[in-house]
């Protein structure tokens, strides 16, 4: 029975990390972008993940859009909303 219990508990957890966005890889490649114009203001690792992490079941169809694009991709709008290059 015990056993029972920790292989739910172990499919429960992976279940709920499997749900959410991924604020890391996104994070990664916003700050990877902002790197190619440093025309923009600099992205801070930490503030993105944290901010993603609070509101990103809210953005998670243009989170997966960010990790699977090139910067070139993104910054000519596709994964904007309106299709039009980000401001």
């Amino acid at each position: 029975m015990t056993r029972l219990w920790v292989l739910t508990a172990i499919l429960f957890a992976l279940a709920i990390a499997g749900c959410g966005p991924d604020c890391d890889k996104y994070c990664n490649k916003v700050v990877e972008c902002r790197q190619r114009t440093p025309a923009g203001p600099q992205i801070d690792l930490a503030q993105c993940v944290l901010g993603c992490n609070d509101s990103g079941g809210d953005h998670k169809a243009t989170i997966d859009c960010y990790i699977d694009h090139t910067c070139e991709d993104i910054a000519a709008g596709h994964c904007s909303a309106t299709g039009q290059p980000p401001q």
